[in-house]
């Protein structure tokens, strides 16, 4: 199975002639791209979001563990370095 779509980002539509291997191209005003967003008016702040509302998931999915009192603040600290800052920062 093939999940990859060819898209195109563009102000107008996109020219229908060009096709990739006879299908034809979609118009999209934005996609993700290894985890990034990626939008047409370039903007930042849209990725900026969708990367803290998923940090913000997966430090909320972890509340069990940052109330509880049987794991040390050590192991606290590592598991936020190692869970919810590569979601925040890749």
């Amino acid at each position: 199975m093939l999940f990859t779509k060819a898209s195109v980002i563009a102000d107008k539509p996109p020219d229908y002639s060009r096709c990739t291997d006879g299908e034809p191209l979609d118009f999209v005003e934005k996609f993700t791209y290894l985890g990034s967003l990626v939008a047409k008016d370039n903007a930042a702040r849209k990725d900026l979001k969708a990367r803290l509302g998923k940090a913000r998931g997966a430090f909320a999915r972890l509340q069990p563990v940052w109330r509880s009192k049987q794991y040390s603040l050590r192991t606290k600290r590592r598991l936020y370095n190692s869970t919810v800052k590569p979601v925040l920062l890749y």
